[in-house]
C-alpha cells in the first residue's frame, strides 16, 4: 500500500470543508422527494393506474370475485382516451341534462309553493233533509239485514 505525503493529507483536510456543501447541491434530490411513478384512482371493478414516467393508462381488475385473487392490468388503447369528439358530444350532453335538471327544479319548486299558498276547501256540514235521509237508508238495511238473519235462524222447513 502506498503512503501519500504528508502536504497531500493537509491539502485535503483544508479543501473538504469548502467543497462538502458544492458536493452536496450537485447531488440529485432524495428519492422520498421524488413523485411516485403511479397514481391510481378508484374505477369500476378496480382502479385506473396511470404511470407518470411514460404515461400509460391502465385497467387494474382482480381475476376473480374471490378476495385473494390476483389483480391484473390491462393498458387502455391510446385511441380510447384521446376521442376528443366523444368528449365533446358527452360535455354538450352534460350540458343540456343540466339545463333540462335546473327547469324541472324550477318546475318542481313553483309548483311546492302553489300548493303551500292553496288552502284545500272546507266540507260544508250535511243539511237536516240529507240526515234524515242517510238515517232513512240506514234504518231500512238494518231492518231487511235482521229480517234475512230471521228467516235463515227459522231454517229451511218454517220458510213458505
Amino acid at each position: 500500500m502506498r503512503h501519500l505525503p504528508a502536504w497531500a493529507l493537509v491539502a485535503a483536510a483544508i479543501c473538504m470543508p469548502v467543497s462538502a456543501p458544492v458536493l452536496a447541491e450537485d447531488l440529485p434530490p432524495a428519492q422520498a422527494e421524488a413523485a411516485p411513478r403511479f397514481t391510481m384512482v378508484p374505477a369500476e371493478g378496480g382502479f385506473v393506474r396511470l404511470d407518470t414516467q411514460t404515461g400509460l393508462v391502465s385497467h387494474c381488475r382482480r381475476e376473480t370475485a374471490a378476495a385473494d385473487s390476483l389483480w391484473r392490468c390491462a393498458a387502455i388503447p391510446e385511441d380510447t382516451l384521446r376521442s376528443p369528439d366523444r368528449l365533446s358530444e358527452l360535455s354538450e350532453e352534460i350540458e343540456s341534462l343540466g339545463a333540462a335538471v335546473a327547469a324541472l327544479r324550477m318546475r318542481v319548486d313553483a309548483l311546492e309553493r302553489a300548493r303551500k299558498d292553496e288552502t284545500p276547501p272546507l266540507a260544508a256540514a250535511p243539511s237536516d233533509e240529507e240526515m234524515n235521509r242517510a238515517l232513512d237508508f240506514s234504518e231500512e238495511l238494518m231492518r231487511r239485514f235482521f229480517g234475512l238473519v230471521q228467516e235463515m235462524k227459522r231454517g229451511p222447513d218454517d220458510r213458505t
